[in-house]
C-alpha cells in the first residue's frame, strides 16, 4: 500500500517537497523530468512526525510544521550539509500542534498554533498573540501576508488582519464572524479569500 500525502509545497527553486504517511518527507526536484533527490524518515533524520505544512523562507531555510511534535527547521534547506533543529514548548512555543506557517515583510517567521494563537519567531525569541491580543479563537488554522504590513489571520471563529508593524489588530471580516476559517490566501489583487468547511468567500 502507497502512503498518502499529508501536506505538499512547491517553493521558489521549483522543489516539490511531501510529507508522506509513515513519517517520511520527500523532495522532488519539477524542472523537466521530475527526479526524486531525497526522501528522509522520522525520527532517523528529522526530529518531528506527522508534518502538515512546510514552508521555505528568503533566507531559504526551510520550516516543518508538526501535527504535535512543534517545528523543525533546515537551514538553507540543505539536507547535506545542514542539520535539522527543532523549537517546542521548552524553547518559547506556544504549542507544539502546529497549523500554518508564513513570513511577513521583515523577515519574521509567524507559527500559527491549534490551541495557543500564533508565535512570532524574531531571531531566537517568540513572541505570542492570542484572544487576549484580539485573536477571536486561539486554533489558527491559516496565516497570509497582504500588502505591506498586512498579516491575514484564518482561524476557527473567523478571520482579520494585523499589522505586523505594531501587532495590532487592523481589520476583522464581521461577516464571517463565528465561522471556521479552514485557509486564507490574498491574491495579486490584494484581495483575501477564505475557506470555510462549505464555501469559498
Amino acid at each position: 500500500q502507497r502512503p498518502y500525502s499529508l501536506s505538499i509545497y512547491i517553493d521558489n527553486r521549483d522543489l516539490l517537497w511531501l510529507s508522506l504517511q509513515d513519517n517520511l518527507i520527500g523532495v522532488i526536484d519539477v524542472r523537466g523530468k521530475p527526479i526524486v533527490k531525497k526522501l528522509v524518515r522520522y525520527p532517523e533524520e528529522i526530529p518531528v512526525s506527522s508534518v502538515r505544512e512546510m514552508f521555505r523562507d528568503r533566507s531559504g531555510t526551510m520550516w516543518f510544521a508538526s501535527f504535535e511534535d512543534g517545528l523543525a527547521e533546515l537551514p538553507k534547506g540543505d539536507w547535506n550539509n545542514s542539520r535539522f533543529r527543532r523549537y517546542t514548548t521548552g524553547d518559547g512555543l506556544p504549542d507544539n500542534h502546529i497549523r500554518a506557517l508564513a513570513e511577513d515583510a521583515d523577515g519574521r517567521l509567524w507559527i500559527g498554533t491549534r490551541y495557543n494563537g500564533v508565535a512570532i519567531k524574531e531571531h531566537q525569541n517568540f513572541k505570542t498573540l492570542s484572544t487576549a491580543q484580539g485573536l477571536p479563537s486561539n486554533a489558527v488554522r491559516s496565516i497570509s501576508p497582504g500588502d505591506s504590513s498586512d498579516m491575514w489571520l484564518g482561524t476557527s471563529l473567523g478571520l482579520l488582519c494585523f499589522d505586523h508593524r505594531t501587532l495590532k489588530v487592523a481589520w476583522r471580516n464581521r461577516e464571517l464572524a463565528g465561522q471556521s476559517v479552514v485557509r486564507c490566501r490574498t491574491d495579486g489583487q490584494g484581495r483575501i479569500w477564505a475557506l470555510l468547511p462549505d464555501a469559498i468567500t
